[in-house]
Formats: C-alpha cells, sequence, structure tokens
C-alpha cells in the first residue's frame, strides 16, 4: 500500500471511528412535546407533568448560535394524554387543533385554552393533537357523545388548514407490520433508507459541521437553511418564506373543497350533538406582515384565507376571523422570534377574540 493510499485509509478510519462515538440514540428534540409525544398516536404521554427547555424550530434549523433563543417551560397532560390539569368533568368549552391549541413552544400557563379559561371564569378543555387527525378523535371520544360540550372551538394554523383529516391514520402496531423481515435487505433504496436516518440526527459532528456551513453561508448570502430573516420594528425575526407559509398555493392545491366539506360535516355532526362549532385560522406572520417581506414577489388574489371564510360562511359555520382581529394590533410583534407559533402576546389577542364570540353561547 502506498503512502498516499495508507494516510487516505487512516483519515477515514478515523472519521468512521469519531462518527459513530458522537452517533446519537434518539433523535434530536428541541422543545418538551417532542420529548413526550407518545409514539403510538398523535397526542402525548399520559399523565405527565415535566419542566424543560425548548428552542424555537426555526431557531434550531437555522443552525446559527445568532439566534439562540433557550427557555424554560412547563409541559403538563391528563390521563387522556391531552395538555390539560386533569379534570373531574367535561367543559362547557372543548378546543380542538394543531400545534397553535398544544402550545408546542409555550409555558403551561401561555397557551390560548389556558388564557381562554383565565377570560371566561370557567376551564376550556385542550384536545390538540398533531396530525391533523382531531375531528376523527373528538368524535370517536366517548367523553364527549355522552357529555357533549356546549361549544367546540376548531382552531389551526393556516399552512395545516388543507391537512385536515376525516378518519384517523392507520398505524402499524409492531415492528413486523412496520418492517416486514429481510425487506430492506432485499433493495438497494430499503438499504439506504435503513441508514439514512441514524447518520442524519444530530450528532456533535455533524452538528458542528452543519453549525459552520450554516453560518459562512448567513454571512455571505443573508440565507438561511429554512426560512429568512424579517426586521419588525428594528429586530430580527425569523420566520418561513411565504411561499414556505404555502401563500403562493392556489386554492386547488390547497385542498379548499376538501377542507370546506370536512369542516361543514362536522359542523352538522356536532349541530347534532347539541354542540355549537365555531372555527377560527391563525394567520400566518405572512398575511400580517405582508409589507416586511420585502423582495418576495406579491401574493396572488383572493387568498385562500379570505375563500375559506367565504365558503365555510356560505354552509353556515360560525368563524372568528383572527387576522381582522389581529391584524389592527399587529406591532409589537405577534410571533416567537425564533418559531413559527404565536407568543403570549397574540395567543391573549386571538383569547379575547375567541371569548368574544363564545360568552354569548354560555350564557
Amino acid at each position: 500500500m502506498s503512502h498516499d493510499h495508507r494516510f487516505i485509509a487512516v483519515v477515514g478510519i478515523v472519521w468512521a471511528a469519531l462518527l459513530v462515538v458522537s452517533l446519537g440514540t434518539e433523535s434530536p428534540q428541541f422543545r418538551p412535546s417532542d420529548a413526550l409525544r407518545d409514539p403510538s398516536g398523535p397526542m402525548f404521554i399520559p399523565s405527565v407533568d415535566v419542566v424543560q427547555d425548548r428552542r424555537g424550530d426555526l431557531d434550531y434549523k437555522s443552525r446559527l448560535s445568532e439566534f439562540r433563543q433557550v427557555e424554560e417551560i412547563r409541559f403538563r397532560t391528563d390521563e387522556h394524554g391531552y395538555r390539560n390539569p386533569s379534570l373531574s368533568h367535561i367543559p362547557r368549552v372543548v378546543m380542538l387543533g394543531d400545534s397553535f391549541v398544544v402550545g408546542v413552544s409555550l409555558d403551561e400557563a401561555a397557551t390560548v385554552t389556558a388564557r381562554m379559561t383565565e377570560l371566561l371564569g370557567e376551564p376550556v378543555y385542550n384536545f390538540g393533537c398533531y396530525d391533523g387527525e382531531y375531528i376523527p378523535r373528538y368524535l370517536a371520544d366517548a367523553r364527549f357523545e355522552s357529555t357533549p360540550p356546549t361549544v367546540a372551538l376548531l382552531v389551526m394554523g393556516a399552512r395545516q388548514t388543507d391537512n385536515i383529516r376525516t378518519a384517523p391514520r392507520v398505524r402499524a402496531t409492531s415492528w413486523w407490520a412496520r418492517e416486514p423481515p429481510l425487506s430492506w435487505l432485499v433493495t438497494v433504496p430499503g438499504m439506504i433508507f435503513r441508514w439514512k436516518r441514524p447518520l442524519e440526527r444530530d450528532n456533535r459532528l455533524t452538528h458542528l459541521a452543519r453549525r459552520a456551513i450554516a453560518s459562512i453561508r448567513y454571512q455571505m448570502t443573508g440565507e438561511l437553511n429554512k426560512g429568512r430573516v424579517l426586521i419588525v420594528e428594528g429586530e430580527k425575526k425569523l420566520v418561513l418564506t411565504l411561499d414556505e407559509q404555502k401563500l403562493y398555493a392556489s386554492s386547488k392545491q390547497r385542498r379548499l373543497e376538501a377542507t370546506v366539506d370536512a369542516i361543514a360535516a362536522f359542523h352538522h355532526e356536532l349541530h347534532r350533538r347539541g354542540t355549537k362549532l365555531v372555527f377560527a385560522q391563525v394567520p400566518e406572520p405572512g398575511l400580517l406582515y405582508e409589507d416586511l417581506y420585502t423582495g418576495e414577489a406579491p401574493m396572488p388574489r383572493p387568498r385562500f384565507h379570505d375563500l375559506l371564510y367565504r365558503e365555510l360562511a356560505g354552509r353556515g359555520v360560525a368563524c372568528v376571523n383572527l387576522l381582522e382581529a389581529l391584524g389592527p394590533q399587529r406591532l409589537p410583534y405577534l410571533f416567537q422570534a425564533t418559531d413559527t407559533h404565536w407568543n403570549p402576546r397574540g395567543v391573549d389577542l386571538a383569547a379575547r377574540a375567541l371569548v368574544e364570540h363564545v360568552r354569548p353561547h354560555l350564557e
């Protein structure tokens, strides 16, 4: 073996050894909701009460120390795996929805259901979960069948509105069902996929390399791995681009008709049960701060948000337009500086708008 080949072999062996040593044993987690997520479904591990650090999702994905913000939050779940304190009865108000309802980047006291509980003077049940399965899971929950709430709020982020599911996702219950024996051995793509995830975990070597690359890229071009920087009142905020927020997508691409049908069908089923449905969409930053997205093409009109509200109103669904409620008070900033979710001020304004609509139905 020549000296060149020996040198390459030694470097390769040392790098492989360092890589193996640095590999993590679990997927990266940057907030308590990731660590507490139940692997068997879209909810969380039941009956837990933890206090953990969290980082913003865009802070984590940007891989830039300049934007790193760490905050300690409390995350508590009830015996059913939803983010609530233990309750002895079903409240008159239940809120279904995605990560905005869960409050994945917020302390327990700052979630929208906690704020509504304070404003209404009675508990609001948090039925937030992942994967857009809140409607079928609500309808299948015997608690709401036997004791129908007075009001059900359906609140979701604008990007997830077209991800509503009318039936739960079919999940494999065993390793055998998920990965039939030897199936990953017989195809090259299967082998690549099987080793791709462990190699992409947030191990120390790849994390260091990615941070260095991301820093050089940002210094030279101002571009991030994901999203972009928005200047709001002189301060830097991490946001998704308008394209990443799906604000350029057509109503057909956003599945407008199917989305309206799913919500309208849910509305009619709740009416049969004696529950009032109220729908609200959490507007994307691009809708509230469109004028600050310099360098990006204007959004097409009419917007998906406007078409959705118009169609739902035509189907008799009660709606709260949070874009109209938050727009006049968009400053100070309503979202977290390094996260795609709203901050406590945004939550408070939204909670007040929702309470104003809900309260008359409780009197």
